[in-house]
């Protein structure tokens, strides 16, 4: 027969509130050595497991959130889920991960099924400019908190980084090196995020009277073999138009790159600079590097913190950038 709180309560003497006390290892718990480890020890013998069904119903909380990736295969939201779990468990939480391949449709359906009583809140790293899913959130009065990307609404709450910001200091860096011909690849600019990077690259190309080249700026890449292709294409151009460098702001596609620069035997940096995009501190090519494990912490503790209060709707507060910085990996320099 499968252990319950009143099972195991009778079996100890006490009351089961006690029981549920001291399996959640409450220190308040008003209970002698002996008796909480005969609770623990019946808890053992008899393989109880809490009814987390049965205990929602009674708080109204199922201790669960959701998140939303729109890839798990790329190594930037690995981290940022690794980070999310590690906050989320330290306070009593799981956390239910949901890929949704990017698709719009998908993640309207998975915000459905989560919101039927699954999960207390959402983290959602799929934003787009325009997401009728978060609408949806909004009617139904989910709390949730945006994770890296944003729509525009910066007084949304989330945590990210300036991709503008980041278009910008990438740019710079290589204009810094005497790069003026610098190839340009990213992915869907539906995605604000990725839209941003660009512009911010135009703005400093332009503040320094540098013309760009649309012909070396290539966007709506989805996978690491449309980078490589699309960095093929450039690699074909004449010697007078080719890039020097090339600027991969997207960690998933800076493999690409990689990959068909070093199949075409160029030397790197000296033939062909590159800076990419890191989730991590360490990355193997010179890159823009963002504090994912910050992301990841901050917004969780955002949105846990909201859901302390026993308030539903909207949670409070704005988009927060964090800052991102370039780590030489010595894969920039100037051109010959």
């Amino acid at each position: 027969m499968t252990a319950t709180l009143a099972s195991l309560a009778r079996q100890a003497g006490v009351d089961p509130s006690l029981v549920s006390r001291v399996l959640r290892g409450d220190p308040s718990a008003r209970v002698s050595k002996e008796k909480r480890a005969r609770i623990l020890e019946l808890a053992r013998a008899t393989g109880y497991r809490a009814n987390r069904l049965a205990k929602s119903l009674r708080t109204q909380k199922t201790m669960i959130l959701g998140m939303l990736t729109p890839d798990i295969t790329n190594p930037f939201h690995s981290w940022l889920f690794r980070a999310v779990e590690e906050r989320a468990n330290a306070a009593g939480y799981d956390v239910i991960l949901c890929n949704t391949d990017d698709d719009p449709e998908r993640s309207r359906k998975v915000i459905r099924t989560l919101s039927e009583g699954h999960i207390d809140g959402l983290l959602v790293a799929t934003a787009r400019k325009d997401d009728s899913s978060i609408e949806f959130l909004r009617e139904i009065g989910m709390p949730y908190v945006l994770l890296n990307r944003h729509r525009g609404n910066l007084d949304e709450p989330g945590y990210g980084p300036d991709a503008y910001r980041a278009g910008w200091i990438g740019g710079e860096h290589l204009i810094g090196l005497r790069h003026r011909r610098i190839g340009f690849l990213q992915g869907d600019l539906a995605v604000g995020q990725m839209a941003d990077r660009l512009s911010g690259f135009r703005a400093v190309m332009a503040s320094h009277d540098l013309p760009v080249d649309d012909n070396l700026v290539i966007t709506g890449l989805k996978s690491r073999s449309e980078a490589s292709a699309a960095t093929n294409r450039l690699l074909r151009l004449p010697a007078s138009r080719r890039p020097t460098a090339i600027f991969v702001p997207n960690t998933i596609l800076t493999d690409g790159v990689i990959h068909a620069v070093h199949n075409a035997r160029l030397r790197v940096p000296e033939e062909m600079s590159i800076l990419g995009y890191s989730a991590g501190s360490a990355p193997e090519v010179t890159s823009l590097c963002v504090p994912t494990a910050e992301i990841g912490h901050r917004a969780t503790d955002h949105l846990i913190g909201f859901l302390a209060t026993g308030a539903n709707g909207p949670v409070p507060g704005g988009f927060v950038h964090v800052d991102v910085e370039i780590v030489d990996r010595g894969t920039t320099a100037p051109p010959r």
